[in-house]
């Protein structure tokens, strides 16, 4: 039996494996999800859907299957550390915060723990996600994600890649917050004994995940064009770059009001309920099997 809440070298490595491997299963399951609602974010884009089902048939129909997974590359490569990382952080911050706090104040160490550990995950992913979303829009340029890559660095320089980083950790932090307080709220409702419930990890993984996107779904209207720089959009507006998460949302203002900031709302909801929701079901079943694994040793 291995004891998740201990601070041993073996918890810490269980805890790292499974927090990466179920994250790497959330991101390969929702990549072509994500790139449809991508579309819905694309302000200027010649496919806007206005229904959901509209989104999922529409890339697939006229950009066909292969295209909607474009740029996977880049992004996968990163995401192994970047997961790991993550894991890793989470818990070496959370525990020592709880050990310097009163161990109630579970709220303060939950947010400390996700905000350093989200910081180090955007570090490794920021450039990958600028290239993936590029890859992503529709009719793009270029044809493969080291090729976007490569001409990000050379049109716009290597800064270009963490352009929307403060952006990121904007969206980010407050998402990530948002799932675990409310996964760890749910879970004292639905699973008070704390025993394996792989319903109940689902449904509060989905409540979780359909809180924390609605909430931060303005913010990331704004980051999804800080990273796109589309181009019908800055002519319009005649601006040659937009810098900063600020002036992106004051852009989505200008262009689209306040409904502006509701763009993809649904899809996002969705995609992001059933992601936590398969991140959470995912990495409490490998902390499952790593206690048997250990029950079963001599």
């Amino acid at each position: 039996m291995v004891d998740f809440t201990s601070k041993s070298a073996k918890a810490l490595y269980y805890e790292v494996v499974a927090g990466t491997s179920a994250g790497m299963i959330e991101y390969g399951m929702f990549f072509a999800v994500d790139a449809m609602r991508l579309q819905t974010k694309y302000l200027k884009s010649d496919l806007v859907y206005s229904k959901i089902s509209k989104k999922f048939q529409g890339p697939a129909i006229i950009t066909n299957i292969s295209r909607t997974f474009m740029g996977m590359a880049l992004p996968i490569v990163s995401m192994l550390p970047a997961h790991a990382l993550y894991s890793y952080t989470y818990k070496n911050t959370q525990d020592t915060v709880t050990d310097c706090l009163d161990a109630k104040c579970t709220f303060i160490a939950q947010f400390a723990a996700c905000t350093f550990s989200t910081i180090n995950f955007d570090i490794i992913r920021n450039p990958a996600e600028v290239v993936k979303q590029r890859m992503q829009v529709y009719d793009n340029p270029y044809n493969s994600s080291f090729h976007c890559l490569k001409s990000i660095a050379r049109n716009e320089g290597l800064s270009a890649l963490y352009r929307s980083l403060n952006a990121q950790l904007a969206t980010d932090i407050p998402y990530s917050t948002i799932c675990f307080i409310t996964y760890d709220i749910c879970q004292k409702y639905s699973n008070p004994k704390q025993e394996w419930n792989l319903k109940s990890y689902m449904l509060s993984g989905f409540v979780a995940g359909a809180t924390a996107a609605a909430v931060t779904n303005p913010l990331d209207v704004g980051r999804a064009l800080l990273n796109m720089q589309e181009t019908s959009t800055l002519g319009v507006l005649e601006e040659n770059r937009i810098q900063s998460l600020l002036q992106a949302l004051k852009v989505v203002h200008k262009t689209h009001g306040i409904k502006g900031f509701q763009r993809g709302l649904g899809i996002r909801v969705i995609s992001s309920a059933l992601c936590v929701s398969a991140f959470w079901s995912s990495f409490e079943t490998f902390r499952h099997c790593f206690s048997k694994k250990e029950e079963k040793r001599p």
